[in-house]
């Protein structure tokens, strides 16, 4: 499968080559209209310690429009990416594990939130991970590379499973 239609969704686990994103590139910054364009690109390869996620929902806030208007700075001040996706979070369902992720397996629901923690702190593990002294969030060199995906692709201690009647959120390790 090259590419999947909008609203389409390919039997589980399938992987096409393309997606289709919101895109900005640096020649387009401006106005949202002008700067943020539907393109179909490639489907990151999802590392070791990574999920690959089928994005059902995802949130653009005022950052999106700042990156893309490439003010206060432009994303590509930041990375070397040909071309950036907004978004800072998402929900959606686990497509493809990497060969290291050990809580997640494809079909499950997940949300994925803009913080990177590191997983193993006590506010990771049951306190509050927005409390992590070692988070990262914005441009940082993982998120960079999940940008060209709209959080296709993501840490997996990114990820939290979609509540449910079956009991409280799951902590996502690797």
């Amino acid at each position: 499968m090259r590419t999947l239609d909008l609203h389409a969704v390919p039997p589980l686990g399938e992987v096409p080559e393309l997606m289709k994103a919101v895109v900005i590139r640096k020649e387009r910054e401006g106005e949202p209209l002008q700067s943020m364009q539907v393109e179909d690109v490639p489907v990151p390869v999802c590392g070791d310690h990574e999920v690959l996620v089928l994005v059902m929902a995802a949130g653009v806030n005022f950052n999106g429009v700042w990156a893309g208007q490439g003010k206060p700075v432009s994303v590509f001040k930041m990375h070397e990416e040909p071309f950036h996706i907004a978004g800072s979070d998402a929900a959606g369902i686990v497509w493809k594990v990497g060969r290291d992720v050990r809580r997640w397996k494809v079909g499950d629901e997940v949300v994925i939130h803009c913080n990177m923690s590191c997983g193993q702190c006590p506010e990771c593990n049951g306190l509050d991970p927005m409390a992590c002294s070692e988070q990262k969030y914005g441009a940082t060199r993982r998120r960079t590379a999940a940008s060209r995906s709209s959080r296709a692709c993501k840490r997996s201690s990114s990820c939290r499973s979609r509540r449910s009647s079956r009991g409280p959120r799951r902590r996502a390790t690797a």
